[in-house]
């Protein structure tokens, strides 16, 4: 896991295809949310075969989280940063 700063939600973006990235965002409930995500192919899960395509939200940013070894997401405006 490299270490990364930034407050750019689509820099965050970028840094997750290439990495294991910490970051926070804010929750619903306004409480803070620290997590471990990647878009990295190697640590993905494989697709289901009864899986079925995602609506794209433009302002939601859907990660892999290794913590939870689940899909997570977050709308982009509450983004924190990554450090």
């Amino acid at each position: 896991m490299a270490t990364f700063k930034t407050t750019d939600v689509n820099e965050l973006k970028e840094m997750l295809r290439k990495d294991i990235v910490e970051f926070e965002f804010i929750k619903k409930d306004g409480s803070v949310r620290t997590a471990k995500g990647t878009l990295m192919a190697e640590h993905l899960p494989a697709p289901k075969a009864d899986s079925k395509p995602h609506k794209q939200n433009d302002n939601v940013l859907v990660y892999f989280d290794m913590e939870k070894q689940s899909w997570r997401s977050f709308v982009k405006e509450s983004f924190v940063g990554a450090y």
